[in-house]
């Protein structure tokens, strides 16, 4: 049996005599009522509180108060009563606090006050969820509907969960669906979203699918707030493609706008970007699921085109009926659109093109043609000092200096790029964020310099050590390494992602490679790494190796064969080409009339620069130190070797014809520069990979008579050697090496090279 607290209920009337014989005792009260805190009216001792006390005794405090506030916004008349009572007494003190303290409350609020019983603190839901406990469904539906119908808000979304379960067992749940139509969902809070539990439970059932999406339209018809959350929570879910019209979700979307405001306001008001996917979202993205419904469409656009007629402002308009068009199939009204409105300079906004092109890209071969220029000119639009994206005082990143060129469309003109067999032109414009070699005319200047983290490539502020901007720490470099080498596996060149990722790890001292505990708390890595919040690194750590991963995965002998065809791995030795590029480009831009200026500009008028240098034959074999085992013992490594070996470990088809053409390319390399070590120990270490110990040893006899190199090179022969003492044929020509590559190591600053040698050879001696 549920114990329920007997209450005192006082007629309105007789509180009114009770009150008004209180507020006419004079004197007294009115020297009282000086030292009652106007705040609460319950802390003075007036005589309206002394009868809510004694009414209600074993209430608190805030309960009385309500109670008293309930019986006066009740009973109007009364409350006339009482002021003008506390007026004819003097009571100015107290008249004033009615006045005041009472209309605070909104006039929901005091619906929903005038329809609840505050006199018990008990839970309303404290009596159905007791029900709901004991099993009993039926009953427990009734008080649901009884607490309900006082207060609609009960149903939020810590709470809507049970009394959707005890319909559902009761076999009522199209009832309680029903239950919020429109009028009740009208006065509920703008920002209640119980509906959603709701939703799902209904469109589970066949019974009360058909019911469950009509809930799901009003949501979207009076519940912003709460159709925001559906569409940003659940953008990807099945549920919408069975969304029988979806007009009403489509208006919700595209037709907020306030018309009387031209150009793209109402667009940039759904517009923002996204840091954890670097992609412009916009109602473009939230209306994807939406599409599925052609006849929907159709009509949709007919709409638009209305609207268009009759709001000849409404520029962002011909983007939402493009990518409308595009999406009902109509792609030819879609290219017309784009040609007309928005391929001039200035038609359109960087970030609304970028967000348009990426809902219009891949749907058909004209229209990308179109797409394309339409990205290009919103690459253009980038400032050429800073890179900033012109946000049109659009999101928190307008303005700032340190902007990154990923932040673009350059990731989706990539892709376009290739689906059109212009793939050189995508590896060059990705492969731009992180190297100023040979950049793609887009992009070109684009590099990070050690000092200034954002500014042009030119002669003047190169990089010092001759590297390129992946050789710095620092956040962006990082991320843009990180965006690039997605793109790039995506569009089929995991080599240059995998390079990339290498060159980044490198400046880093192999922060994301090696074991944890490589990095010594003093270096200048771990002081960067203490100034990272907790949780910062390894989440860098976690997307770093997965994207080492997933470039790993994609290396084929094909690919690799391409590779050096290309000249992938002699790239980062080609860096003096960006300084001549950007000296020309001075030297051309000069004003001055003077004969010898004069003289200076036309020669570099008729002048290509340089696309090579001494090392065009040889490869960069980008030769490093790390921690290996869980020891976290040094270990030389060559992020060139790693990529030879998946080659030859690939379960690609017909491997052999590759894994020759890889072979051939190394061997033409290593003769071609005849005394450079890079090429040849790559063409030695890839003899032995692929178990041919007669290549190998002629390999490595040549090697062996190199003996003109830079102390630097030499510790790179211990690449060659530490294959060749684990063999009898080679053994001797690998001490020999070993030994050169250890003297090497000896002259070097990092003692780590040589630590790394003497425990690898000492391990290989023992096996």
């Amino acid at each position: 049996m549920q114990y329920q607290r007997r209450q005192v209920m006082v007629h309105p009337k007789m509180l009114a005599v009770i009150l008004c014989v209180g507020l006419s005792c004079g004197k007294p009260l009115a020297a009282q009522q000086a030292t009652m805190p106007n705040e609460d009216i319950h802390n003075g001792t007036t005589t309206a509180a002394r009868v809510v006390r004694r009414t209600l005794p074993q209430e608190g405090e805030s309960v009385r108060l309500d109670y008293l506030r309930k019986i006066l916004q009740q009973d109007p008349s009364l409350r006339q009563k009482l002021e003008k009572e506390a007026k004819a007494n003097g009571q100015s003190e107290l008249l004033k606090w009615f006045q005041n303290r009472l209309p605070f409350l909104s006039k929901k609020k005091m619906e929903r006050l005038a329809n609840s019983q505050p006199l018990s603190k008990v839970d309303p839901l404290k009596y159905p969820n007791d029900l709901l406990e004991n099993e009993d469904w039926n009953a427990a539906c009734e008080a649901y509907l009884v607490a309900l119908r006082r207060d609609s808000d009960l149903f939020d979304f810590s709470t809507s969960y049970k009394p959707t379960r005890a319909f559902i067992k009761a076999g009522r749940l199209l009832e309680l669906v029903e239950f919020f139509d429109a009028a009740r969902l009208q006065k509920m809070s703008d920002h209640n979203h119980g509906m959603e539990g709701l939703f799902f439970a209904a469109i589970r059932n066949d019974s009360t699918r058909a019911a469950g999406y009509e809930l799901l339209d009003r949501v979207f018809l009076l519940k912003s707030y709460s159709a925001n959350l559906f569409l940003q929570k659940y953008g990807d879910r099945d549920f919408w493609k069975d969304v029988p019209n979806p007009l009403i979700q489509l208006r919700f979307i595209f037709l907020k706008t306030d018309f009387s405001q031209a150009g793209w306001t109402g667009f940039f008001a759904s517009l923002y970007y996204s840091d954890a996917t670097e992609q412009a979202r916009s109602r473009f993205t939230l209306a994807r699921p939406l599409y599925h419904n052609r006849g929907a469409l159709q009509q949709f656009a007919l709409e638009i085109r209305q609207l268009l007629r009759k709001h000849k402002t409404w520029e962002s308009g011909w983007a939402i009926l493009a990518v409308i068009e595009a999406e009902s199939g109509d792609c030819q009204e879609a290219t017309a659109i784009l040609k007309q409105r928005f391929l001039q300079p200035d038609s359109i906004p960087p970030l609304a093109a970028w967000s348009l092109g990426e809902s219009l890209a891949g749907k058909d071969k004209k229209l990308d043609h179109a797409v394309i220029e339409l990205l290009e000119t919103c690459i253009r639009q980038l400032d050429g000092k800073t890179y900033n994206l012109l946000l049109q005082d659009v999101g928190p990143r307008n303005g700032n200096p340190d902007i990154s060129l990923r932040f673009s469309p350059i990731r989706t003109l990539a892709k376009l790029y290739v689906a059109d067999g212009r793939e050189a032109e995508a590896r060059r414009l990705l492969y731009g964020l992180i190297d100023a070699t040979n950049q793609h005319p887009l992009i070109r200047g684009y590099v990070i310099n050690e000092n200034e983290r954002s500014r042009p490539y030119t002669a003047d502020s190169a990089c010092k050590t001759n590297q390129c901007n992946t050789c710095h720490r620092n956040e962006r470099s990082f991320y843009d390494v990180l965006s690039m080498s997605d793109a790039m596996t995506d569009i089929g060149y995991p080599i240059d992602s995998f390079l990339a990722l290498g060159s980044i790890d490198h400046s880093f001292n192999h922060l994301f490679t090696s074991p944890q505990g490589w990095i010594e708390s003093d270096s200048e890595e771990g002081q960067w790494l203490n100034k990272m919040a907790w949780g910062e690194y390894s989440t860098l750590r976690r997307d770093f190796n997965k994207q080492l991963a997933k470039s790993r995965m994609t290396i084929t002998p094909k690919l690799v064969a391409e590779a050096i065809e290309q000249g992938v791995f002699q790239r980062s030795l080609r860096r003096e080409t960006s300084r001549h590029y950007a000296v020309l480009d001075l030297i051309r831009q000069t004003d001055e009339e003077d004969e010898t200026t004069t003289a200076l500009r036309a020669l570099a008028r008729n002048s290509n620069p340089i696309t090579s240098n001494s090392h065009t034959g040889d490869v960069d074999l980008m030769l490093s130190v790390r921690g290996s085992g869980e020891a976290n013992t040094p270990a030389l490594y060559s992020p060139l070797i790693e990529i030879l070996q998946l080659a030859v470990d690939s379960n690609e088809r017909q491997p052999n014809k590759y894994i020759q053409e890889i072979d051939r390319a190394l061997l033409g390399l290593s003769e071609s520069n005849s005394g450079r070590l890079e090429a040849e120990i790559a063409s030695t270490v890839f003899a032995f990979l692929r178990q041919d110990l007669d290549s190998a040893k002629k390999r490595l006899k040549r090697l062996h008579a190199i003996t003109k190199y830079p102390e630097s090179d030499g510790v790179a022969l211990w690449l060659a050697a530490r294959y060749a003492l684990k063999h009898d044929q080679t053994r001797i020509l690998g001490a020999v090496l070993a030994e050169r590559a250890l003297t090497a190591a000896e002259a070097q600053p990092d003692s780590r090279l040589k630590e790394a040698i003497l425990r690898e050879r000492t391990s290989i001696r023992r096996k």
